[in-house]
């Protein structure tokens, strides 16, 4: 199972690995996987992927379940950016409560 997350306001990937996330206990983890526009982020027991567009900003998606919980991750992120962050549920309860708001389903 896959989670996709977005900040509110672009936040520049390659910052997200210069250092400023390790006073909250976040770090790169480097797999065999990472590539210079996907790598990883995790707090020592979860992981949070980072993907760069071609602007250059940065978007996430948390792979498996329940027991990988990005939120520490999220939340440095958020405070060391000053950037709030959402996940695709996020945009789909927004959807739904438009929807609810015009009567249309």
């Amino acid at each position: 199972m896959a989670c996709n997350y977005y900040p509110i306001d672009p936040v520049n990937f390659d910052e997200l690995f210069d250092g400023r996330l390790a006073s909250f206990g976040i770090y790169e983890r480097v797999t065999e996987d990472s590539t210079p526009t996907e790598r990883a982020l995790t707090d020592g027991t979860s992981v949070l992927w980072m993907y760069r567009d071609l602007e250059g900003g940065a978007s996430a998606t948390r792979f498996g379940g329940p027991e990988n919980d990005p939120g520490a991750i999220i939340s440095a992120i958020e405070k060391a950016f000053n950037v709030l962050w959402q996940n695709e549920d996020d945009f789909e309860d927004a959807e739904d409560e438009d929807e609810d708001e015009t009567g249309i389903h």
